[in-house]
């Protein structure tokens, strides 16, 4: 019989020795290695929330100018956003898409602590959001070196964010409790109101001395800076044509009113500022009919809500901003800008239902809402030298034909969307298209060099060609019927956009408010022009009741006038003009009326002449023509004049 041999004492002896060195060399390399790969989860989480914190910076950036324009603190506005930021990330952050601490275990997102000045900590959280008051820091040391800022060995694994208000801080803490993968996120360029003291489309009447601005402009100023000016109050509307007329101003426009109204065809050929006065105020131009308004110009618009119901062409600069919403709001006409920046925002919505046409431009929208182009019939169109920034706070739809040629930006909050329907899309630009949650391109396009950044990509069973194609997207989908992307496309870290299709780097100038002062008590009416008291003016005061007086300030035949003086007339209170006299074709007028202009069906003309008004109610039966003041006439002299006669009668 064989006996088995089996292992002996000292072989085994020698193999527990060989697995005891093996333990005591591996065990720390393993426990290492999954110590790194924690904080490799840890990187991973701190940039999933800068691509979510990226998609609402200009959302946060407009809640911030809108919360302290109606007369919030600083506090109290970061308060709203820090709510906001907590409850939207919890709702993106749940499920499959948790943000898990992988050192605890936790997804639980944190906003309620409040201040980071109290510093309220959780050990049982994944993502911990503050707001701070302070400065936004300028560098990554700032951040490192500043003990306000959480950490320590109880927080690791969590992702900090720290709310400003002009942007974010965000970072991770590791597994030793040290500050890592430190961004900070600016926000987009917004409106800079709040310093200035003036509340875009919800202005009170911050006026200055001599009823000029409350920017230290004097009568004089405005007068050589504008031909046609209304300074109304929270209650005035401003009525600006009749239907089918036609207004030209050769010259610059400055209007401010509860409503103001453009329903003719309006060309300025000047700068055009329009600045909503009182709640919920609103501009709106064109009456349905296919007006025009025309500006060559640079055009600031700023109120609660902006319709343009008319062509708008702009050969400039363009700012547009709406506490509310913005809307191209007719699908018969169409915006076309050339020659400038064109920086449109709004606090809750902006919405194309008009073509849109570009030549030489740099568009930028931003919304902290939805953007929607939203007409299937409608087209946008971007010459080589346009580019395209479009930013959405939540969603972005596009449902137009385009043809564009520059480049173009879409980063939305929520989901961006090209709905299936039968517009053809054809972009040779470069094209960076973003989205939080969903990217769905649900027709055939053609597009340039592209980049997409999204969590989940559906195409449908479109055909999507590009000329090259590079992704930073989790899931694709598409339906049984296939689809196809042309290339394949190529994964990459993420992107940012580039120039020139970025966000703007300068903020909407800030406009001011401004007040019609009233006649002083006591004042005597003059029954004519006074002709001798100032060397380069005739000057008369008079009551806007009082027609005859009123005729005949227009029209002072027999009067000794020097030709080459302006007549300067004060009108105190609401006149009216609706009787002809002559060709009412007048030249050399200089006027300041404490309240309503009425110009009812009759044709008027102002050459070599500037009109400011507490409102305007312009009615023509086919025409109102303006020319600014020839600024040779124009001189210090006179404005030195017109001063001194608003501190005298006005107050």
């Amino acid at each position: 019989m064989v006996r088995k041999k089996g292992f002996t004492l000292i072989e085994i002896m020698i193999v527990i020795s060989i697995i005891g060195l093996l333990s005591i060399i591996l065990i720390p390399k393993v426990s290492a290695i999954r110590v790194q790969s924690k904080n490799k989860n840890v990187s991973a989480n701190v940039l999933l929330v800068r691509t979510y914190l990226e998609n609402r910076s200009g959302k946060d950036g407009i809640s911030y100018q809108v919360a302290t324009n109606a007369g919030k603190t600083t506090e109290q506005a970061l308060v709203t956003i820090l709510s906001s930021v907590g409850t939207d990330m919890t709702s993106n952050f749940s499920g499959s898409n948790a943000l898990i601490n992988p050192f605890n275990g936790n997804s639980s997102i944190i906003y309620s602590k409040g201040s980071i000045a109290n510093k309220v900590l959780s050990s049982v959280s994944g993502v911990m959001a503050y707001y701070c008051t302070d400065t936004l820091p300028s560098s990554n040391n700032d951040v490192n070196n500043n003990t306000i800022f959480p950490k320590g060995s109880d927080l690791s694994g969590n992702v900090i964010v720290v709310i400003y208000s002009t942007g974010y801080v965000l970072y991770g803490i590791d597994d030793s409790g040290q500050i890592v993968n430190v961004y900070i996120i600016k926000f987009p360029p917004t409106p800079d109101s709040a310093q200035s003291g003036v509340t875009p489309g919800n202005g009170g009447d911050s006026g200055g001395g001599n009823g000029g601005s409350s920017n230290g402009s004097t009568v004089g100023d405005l007068f050589a800076a504008n031909c046609l000016n209304a300074f109304g109050d929270s209650s005035d509307q401003i009525n600006l044509g009749n239907g089918s007329t036609l207004m030209n101003i050769t010259g610059s426009v400055d209007l401010q009113g509860k409503q103001i109204t453009f329903a003719q065809n309006t060309t300025v050929n000047g700068d055009l500022l329009i600045l909503g006065s009182g709640d919920q105020n609103s501009i709106r131009t064109g009456n349905g009919g296919g007006n025009t308004l025309t500006v060559t110009g640079k055009t600031n618009i700023q109120a609660y809500n902006i319709d343009f119901n008319s062509n708008l062409n702009t050969n400039n600069t363009v700012y547009i901003l709406a506490n509310n919403n913005v809307t191209f709001d007719n699908s018969s006409i169409s915006a076309n800008f050339n020659n400038g920046t064109v920086q449109i925002q709004s606090g809750t919505d902006i919405n194309f239902y008009s073509d849109v046409n570009s030549i030489n431009s740099r568009i930028s929208s931003v919304a902290q809402n939805n953007i929607n182009f939203n007409n299937v019939g409608r087209i946008c169109k971007l010459d080589n030298n346009s580019s395209l920034y479009a930013q959405a706070g939540k969603d972005m739809t596009f449902d137009y034909s385009a043809n564009m040629y520059g480049p173009i930006t879409m980063i939305s909050g929520n989901n961006l969307s090209f709905n299936n329907n039968s517009a053809s899309v054809n972009i040779s630009g470069a094209t960076y298209l973003k989205a939080l949650n969903n990217i769905n391109i649900l027709r055939n396009v053609t597009l340039g060099s592209t980049y997409m950044e999204t969590n989940t990509f559906s195409y449908g069973h479109s055909n999507i060609n590009t000329s090259d194609l590079s992704t930073n997207i989790t899931n694709y989908s598409h339906d049984t019927y296939g689809g196809t992307l042309s290339p394949a496309p190529v994964k990459v870290l993420p992107k940012q956009p580039q120039d020139p299709a970025v966000a703007p780097a300068n903020d909407i100038p800030s406009a001011v408010t401004k007040q019609i002062k009233s006649v002083k008590g006591g004042v005597s009416y003059n029954s004519a022009y006074d002709t001798t008291t100032y060397k380069d003016l005739a000057f008369r005061i008079i009551r806007g009741s009082d027609t005859s007086s009123l005729k005949q300030a227009l029209m002072p035949n027999g009067e000794s006038i020097n030709s080459n003086n302006y007549k300067f007339l004060i009108i105190d209170g609401d006149c009216t003009l609706d009787w002809q006299i002559g060709s009412n074709n007048f030249s050399n007028f200089i006027i300041y009326c404490t309240g309503t202009i009425n110009l009812n069906y009759i044709d008027l003309g102002f050459n070599n002449s500037a009109i400011i008004a507490k409102n305007l109610n312009l009615k023509p039966s086919s025409s109102f023509n303006m020319t600014q003041l020839d600024s040779n006439q124009f001189n210090q002299n006179v404005k030195s004049e017109i001063d001194a006669l608003c501190d005298k009668y006005l107050q």
